[in-house]
């Protein structure tokens, strides 16, 4: 039996549950895409972690988007263990870093292939940048304090500017094929960097700043970790899941498109 939803909220999680199945069939085709590509070269075996590691980040998306919660306001839409904070941000955790693997990976190919050292050199630093990402994710689910989200949303933005930098730097080495490719990622990621900036960064300094103001007691991490095995607050409003729509709308979706488009990016070749 569903629980009891505002109208906007249920169209909402129909939409993450319809994003989840489709996201599922497209990593299938992905996988059989794969197949193909090692049949025509064996070469891109070399992709068949980014099948794994998209297939996690594929099947926790679609796990955080049936049972959708917010961490820090301990919110769900299902009474159920499986919707804890806990288990949501444990599982995220995994697949955030699974998806970080991917990027560092194709760094390292890359930079292996251009000659390009500095390159695989950034793809390190966002391991480590998105690691530090998870530790604040963390420290903010744990206590309450918002602080930890606009950190690691500020480290999720850091991300955007160093794939930027990856890009301009294989520009110039690569055929017209991947560069295509390079073109598109050259406007996503200025995107995201902007949305990171004016969305998801400002909201969780604003909810901080509120906090703040109104002399808000935090959580101990020992008490943090008890809150998150024991408490989640069921509930359909409108009012409490408004602020998580977009940002969950677009990373259950856009994000595990990238994850899956990154196992079939174009193998680096030097320009004749």
């Amino acid at each position: 039996m569903l629980p009891v939803m505002d109208a906007p909220v249920e169209a909402w999680w129909l939409f993450l549950c319809s994003v989840a199945a489709l996201n599922v069939l497209l990593w299938v085709a992905s996988l059989r895409r794969y197949q193909h590509h090692v049949r025509q070269d064996p070469a891109f075996h070399v992709r068949r972690w980014h099948l794994l590691l998209s297939g996690i980040y594929t099947l926790v998306c679609g796990f955080r988007g049936v049972l959708p919660r917010a961490d820090v306001q301990r919110i769900c839409l299902f009474d159920t263990y499986l919707s804890s904070i806990a288990v949501g941000r444990s599982v995220a955790t995994v697949a955030e870093m699974c998806l970080m693997a991917q990027f560092a990976l194709l760094a390292h190919e890359y930079a292996r292939s251009t000659r390009d050292p500095p390159l695989a050199v950034l793809g390190k630093i966002m391991v480590v940048s998105i690691s530090f990402a998870e530790v604040c994710s963390w420290y903010s689910v744990l206590t309450t304090n918002y602080i930890g989200n606009a950190m690691e949303e500020s480290n999720w933005m850091f991300l955007g500017v160093l794939l930027t930098l990856c890009m301009l730097r294989l520009r110039k080495s690569v055929g017209p094929q991947m560069g295509r490719g390079l073109l598109v990622g050259l406007v996503g990621a200025p995107l995201f960097v902007t949305f990171m900036i004016t969305v998801d960064i400002r909201m969780y300094v604003t909810r901080w700043l509120a906090d703040e103001a109104a002399g808000r007691a935090y959580l101990t991490l020992s008490q943090g970790w008890q809150d998150i095995n024991t408490r989640w607050v069921v509930t359909g409003s409108y009012s409490e899941w408004a602020p998580e729509m977009a940002w969950m709308g677009l990373y259950f979706s856009a994000a595990v498109w990238v994850s899956i488009a990154l196992t079939h990016a174009p193998r680096p070749q030097r320009q004749p």
